[in-house]
């Protein structure tokens, strides 16, 4: 599976998630080091090594510190997370750190309250290095807690999103009449251009000067003629007057 470092990629990791991610390390390296005292000095390597799989009473494996093996590999690996930028590996931090939070603090408060168990942890410099070391446990899970709280959520870092919208000042549309004039965006976004309407033509050419409202109204053709209006039958040139149709008993 992959870690899911494009998380991260392509801006600066932020100084809380590396500052949390290097005190990963550190705290690995601290239960790395009691690892290996432990396989070192007190069980052998050979025990050790057999007491990371197999759990005895006689053989020694009991005393084997898986705990402190098991906590340096995962505190490890989360700071390599979080150094490559991934961001479910924030929340992994903070609940691998709780759980370990947990232990030491159940460890110290018996060190600390268990009359058996006092004289050995404030007495011996092994015991007083095994207290140090639970009380940075139960300090560590707080200021871990304090750098990542603000960075679980994936978009926390990114930046603003770009809007898809039309912008003030777009062009307009495609068939705008290319003699209308300019046009200016109304407030809250862009208004289509409204094209000019210009007078049309009328039979016989252009309307006449001195129509203040432009061009007369056109003649309904399926109306009766008007006396003295349009439409009205002329006389003919010259005053010529055509013969009356012949009635009954006029000349043929």
């Amino acid at each position: 599976m992959v870690a899911g470092p494009a998380a991260g990629a392509g801006r600066e990791l932020p100084r809380g998630v590396r500052a949390a991610a290097l005190m990963c390390i550190g705290w690995a390296l601290v239960r790395a080091a009691w690892t290996g005292y432990n396989a070192a000095v007190q069980t052998g390597v050979g025990v050790f090594f057999k007491g990371l799989f197999y759990y005895g009473s006689h053989d020694g494996t009991a005393n084997v510190d898986s705990t402190s093996f098991s906590y340096a590999v995962l505190f490890g690996l989360a700071g390599v997370l979080l150094l490559r930028g991934s961001v479910w590996s924030r929340g992994f931090v903070l609940a691998l750190a709780a759980t370990d939070a947990y232990g030491r603090l159940r460890s110290l408060t018996g060190a600390l309250l268990d009359p058996s168990q006092v004289d050995w942890f404030t007495g011996r410099l092994e015991g007083q290095l095994r207290l140090a070391t639970m009380v940075i446990g139960v300090v560590l899970f707080v200021v871990l807690l304090v750098l990542l709280r603000s960075h679980l959520r994936a978009g926390a870092a990114a930046g603003p999103s770009i809007g898809t919208g039309p912008s003030v000042g777009a062009a307009p549309p495609v068939g705008t009449a290319p003699w209308a004039g300019p046009s200016y965006p109304a407030p809250g976004g862009y208004q289509p251009t409204q094209p000019v309407q210009l007078p049309q033509p009328v039979q016989g050419g252009w309307p006449a000067p001195g129509y203040p409202g432009g061009v007369p109204a056109q003649p309904n053709p399926y109306a009766g003629p008007v006396p003295g209006g349009y439409g009205q039958p002329q006389p003919p040139v010259g005053g010529y007057q055509p013969p009356p149709p012949p009635g009954p008993g006029g000349p043929v």
